[in-house]
């Protein structure tokens, strides 16, 4: 009597004969070598066809070693295309160091103070930008990193952007990482202003 099994490789439902159980053979479809089933404890009990459950194809294919590894690193591969690709595009905020802009008295406690020897914490270095405002220090890098170097003296000479002198003691305020942007303000007084991060050790 026929019973029918299927192929542990490409999961090809099998008719095979009583007479072949507990034999090897080579699937009609995939070709590889099964093992024909061997009678079980429950063959006796025979169902009709109308009870029984429909087989479940057994889907245990064989995946070449290729295919699981080469998206796993083609994957990687460019995660560190995109990131390189993303750093590049945000180049490092300019040092301006051509400027030496006119005192004023609302820059004046960063850019005409002496120098002070570091406490604790941060201290600036001098030549980079700052400004009490977020919004004027993005508008003076703009300027620099085109070269607008008109536009930047005109910021510089308005008092509102200055350029940082090195050596004071400062307290970090609040930080733009991604932006590459910090808010200090020296120890000792009350007056904030924001700066690019290199400014700042």
């Amino acid at each position: 009597m026929a019973f029918k099994f299927h192929c542990i490789h490409c999961g090809q439902r099998i008719a095979a004969e009583d007479s072949s159980r507990g034999t090897t053979a080579n699937c009609p479809s995939c070709a590889n070598v099964i093992d024909i089933p061997s009678p079980s404890p429950l063959a006796d009990r025979r169902e009709s066809p109308a009870t029984a459950a429909p087989p479940i194809p057994l889907n245990h294919k064989k995946i070449p070693l290729a295919q699981v590894f080469l998206p796993l690193v083609g994957g990687g591969v460019l995660i560190i295309i995109i990131s390189a690709f993303l750093n590049s595009s945000n180049p490092p905020a300019p040092v301006i160091t051509q400027f030496n802009p006119k005192p004023t008295t609302t820059p004046s406690r960063y850019s005409d103070k002496t120098s002070l020897p570091a406490q604790s914490g941060s201290v600036t270095v001098s030549g980079y930008l700052a400004s009490p405002s977020e919004e004027l220090l993005d508008k003076a890098v703009s300027y620099a990193v085109a070269h607008d170097n008109a536009a930047l003296e005109k910021l510089i000479q308005s008092g509102l952007v200055f350029s940082l002198k090195g050596g004071i003691s400062v307290q970090i305020m609040d930080t733009r990482f991604f932006q590459g942007k910090i808010k200090i303000r020296p120890l000792g007084d009350t007056i904030e202003v924001w700066t690019v991060i290199e400014a700042v050790h």
